[in-house]
Parts: C-alpha cells; sequence; structure tokens
C-alpha cells in the first residue's frame, strides 16, 4: 500500500489509521504503520499486528501533522432491555422528576388520605463576643 492509504483500523478516537501514520499505544510505545499495516516500533523491533495492539491513538499524521485530539466521551454502547424494564424505568424517571405537590395531588385525585412531613434540619452559628 501507498503512503496515506486507510488501513481500515479507526483508533480510539475514531479517525482511520494511515499508512505513514504515527501511533501510541496504551503502554505509551510509539509506531509507525508500514506498507503493508503493521505497526512498526520507533525504538526498533518486529512488527505487530495493528488491530492487536489496545488504546491506539494517531499522534502524527502521514500528512506530517500532528494530530491534537481530546476525547470527549466514551461510546455508548446500546443495550437492548426488556420492554417491561424500560417501561418501569420511564416510569420511576417521572416521578422522581415530578414536584412535591404533583405526587400528592395525583395521589388525592385517585382517592388516598395524604399526610406529608419532612424533617429539616437547621443549623445555626452563632458568635459570641466577651
Amino acid at each position: 500500500m501507498q503512503k496515506g492509504t486507510s488501513t481500515g483500523v479507526l483508533d480510539e478516537f475514531f479517525a482511520t489509521i494511515h499508512v505513514g501514520d504515527e501511533i501510541v499505544d496504551k503502554a505509551g510505545t510509539h509506531y509507525t504503520i508500514d506498507r503493508f499495516g503493521r505497526a512498526k516500533p520507533t525504538s526498533g523491533g518486529n512488527e505487530v499486528p495493528l488491530k492487536s495492539l489496545e488504546g491506539v491513538t494517531v499522534s502524527k499524521s502521514w500528512a506530517g501533522g500532528v494530530v491534537t485530539t481530546t476525547k470527549t466521551a466514551e461510546p455508548k454502547l446500546k443495550i437492548f432491555k426488556n420492554p417491561e424494564t424500560e417501561a418501569v424505568e420511564q416510569i420511576q424517571a417521572g416521578v422522581k422528576d415530578a414536584g412535591d405537590q404533583t405526587l400528592v395531588d395525583e395521589l388525592r385525585k385517585r382517592g388516598y388520605t395524604v399526610t406529608c412531613t419532612k424533617v429539616v434540619e437547621k443549623i445555626v452559628f452563632e458568635e459570641v463576643a466577651l
């Protein structure tokens, strides 16, 4: 492959890794991508498959520019839930977001007699001059 050809592998920031790029893995080892799409350590040693490295980020682009990326957010995996569990979670979120008076009004509308108490602690600091 020629310099600048995509290897088909993405780094931690979802940037495409190209032939000629310099990369850094999670351990801090620097590599250069060779024409076969393998990672060659810059400190010397044998090439390793690019997909076998963990926590890879592009540190220098094949075009010569230094890449400055910041990690903004972890990608979130879509977790499929049971529809009943999802419905219960939505109800719990709605109750949590509702105000106290809204909840009391709803219970009274359903025929409940509602008496609520809330304990509030008040701390008073006094300064005494002698």
